[in-house]
């Protein structure tokens, strides 16, 4: 018998993050600032759909102290208005990945992400990336769900000039709470779980991963 476990992104995640420096030069990502990444799900309360212009306006500011990525929702990516936001991102210098290609090796090499509700700050959380959200509606979240989880215990930023400051706090006090919290939360991680115990545990799997 066989056994594996059920959350392969999760088991891919924790090996290219192993992996970040080469996997950083095979994306052309340079290694003089930290790398942050922006996860917008899709409809009204996402990130994109709420702050999307406002990032495009204050990209060059932010990229002065960061690398900017940008994982945008399929749903999101066909709307005239997200393109436009995109087309300016791009030409401001933020990488945005195409809807063909996965997030995976992105949050991978990422330092620190910025989030709305979107599931991907589950796997950023997990991964002990630290995670600043903004605009984040607390009343459509689930009581006591892994998101709420997550957003609870981690940095909010008021709009998206004040994301600088929050982001420098978050990369210089990460929150390594928010991974104890959650992790005994995913009963169908397998050996995923194991694994993050094992990082949680051994400060040279951490330090592997985060640098």
């Amino acid at each position: 018998m066989v056994t594996t476990s059920t959350d392969a992104v999760l088991e891919r995640l924790i090996f290219r993050a192993a992996q970040k420096h080469s996997l950083k030069t095979r994306l052309g990502i340079a290694d003089n600032k930290p790398v942050a990444l922006f996860m917008s799900t899709w409809g009204r309360p996402s990130l994109m759909s709420s702050h999307g212009e406002e990032l495009a306006s204050e990209a060059e500011f932010l990229s002065e102290d960061f690398q900017l990525i940008f994982a945008v929702h399929p749903k999101l990516i066909g709307s005239r208005r997200t393109q436009s936001v995109l087309r300016t991102l791009k030409a401001k210098g933020a990488k945005v990945i195409p809807p063909v290609m996965s997030w995976v090796d992105y949050m991978a090499v990422s330092d620190v992400a910025v989030s709305d509700i979107t599931s991907m700050c589950l796997y950023s959380a997990l991964l002990g990336i630290p995670i600043v959200f903004l605009g984040c509606s607390l009343d459509r979240l689930i009581p006591g769900g892994l998101v709420d989880e997550v957003v609870r215990h981690s940095s909010q930023a008021r709009s998206v000039r004040d994301l600088k400051t929050r982001l420098r706090d978050a990369l210089d006090r990460p929150n390594r709470d928010v991974v104890k919290r959650i992790r005994n939360q995913f009963p169908h991680l397998g050996d995923a779980a194991h694994l993050i115990g094992t990082i949680l545990g051994d400060r040279s799997a951490i330090t592997c991963l985060r640098t």
